[in-house]
């Protein structure tokens, strides 16, 4: 499946994932990576459902 606005690479997004993975608050991993915590938790919740292709 294929996210039009996506605003990030694929490596991008696979850091965002470990970071959470790594027990790392959504506020921290938005604040480095520059978005919303409600961003970071869509991204966290597509990969739980999807795995690497979310």
């Amino acid at each position: 499946m294929s996210y039009g606005n996506v605003r990030t690479t694929y490596l991008g997004r696979l850091l965002l994932v470990e970071g959470h993975r790594d027990d790392w608050p959504k506020a921290h991993i938005a604040s480095a990576m520059g978005f919303s915590r409600e961003w970071v938790s869509t991204r966290v919740i597509r990969y739980r459902i999807e795995v690497e292709a979310g």
